[in-house]
């Protein structure tokens, strides 16, 4: 569950540039989207690398995520 909010967290500051390309530089509503998106992508991967330094090894799985 932790790489997938990880991962996540990266999808959303990559897609939290795309608003910008469809919106003009005098509106905010681009702006607040960037911003909202930026954030979550933030908060996502924080929540992810907090959860694995908690979290047992997980057995079988297809990717970890490194305490460091």
């Amino acid at each position: 569950m932790n790489e997938w909010l990880i991962i996540l967290g990266i999808v959303c500051h990559a897609v939290s540039g795309v608003p910008g390309l469809f919106n003009s530089c005098h509106d905010d509503k681009g702006q607040g989207l960037s911003v909202r998106l930026a954030v979550a992508g933030s908060v996502l991967g924080m929540a992810g690398a907090i959860g694995s330094l908690w979290s047992h090894p997980v057995t079988g799985a297809m990717m970890r995520v490194d305490g460091l």
